[in-house]
């Protein structure tokens, strides 16, 4: 709001670097392959995983390293074919997907790889956070 009235007004006082970041879900390291489990997002035998990408930078959600990334899933119960998806600019990664055990491999648009498994449940919501590993000079 205070933003709005700034550019209404013509003249912009508001100096970014004086707001703290906002405490989001993967901000920080300590919340790296944390999830959470919330009923409902998908039906029958599928499950819905709703995935932020975090980096190990200063500021682990840096768009440099985890916007528009890559990843493969591969069902580990019934194998087969593996499918290629990509990570919004912010690094969200959502899909339904079926019950069971899932692989996920992730290189980010520097090179930051990262891998993860974790299990779909039908009719819930899989929240997780999602490390990549960055070569950072």
């Amino acid at each position: 709001m205070l933003l709005w009235m700034a550019l209404a007004c013509g003249k912009s006082n508001i100096n970014l670097d004086d707001f703290e970041r906002l405490d989001i879900f993967c901000d920080s390291e300590g919340e790296a392959y944390v999830t959470e489990e919330i009923d409902g997002g998908a039906i029958g035998n599928s499950g819905r995983l709703e995935a932020q990408l975090m980096s190990n930078a200063d500021y682990p959600r840096e768009l440099e390293h985890i916007a528009n990334a890559t990843y493969i899933l591969e069902n580990l119960d019934v194998g087969g074919g593996e499918s290629l998806g990509q990570a919004s600019p912010l690094g969200e990664i959502e899909t339904t997907r079926g019950e069971g055990n899932w692989l996920m491999r992730i290189e980010g648009p520097t090179g930051c790889v990262g891998e993860v498994t974790f299990e779909i449940v039908a009719a819930t919501t899989l929240k997780m956070c999602i490390p990549v590993t960055c070569e950072i000079e």
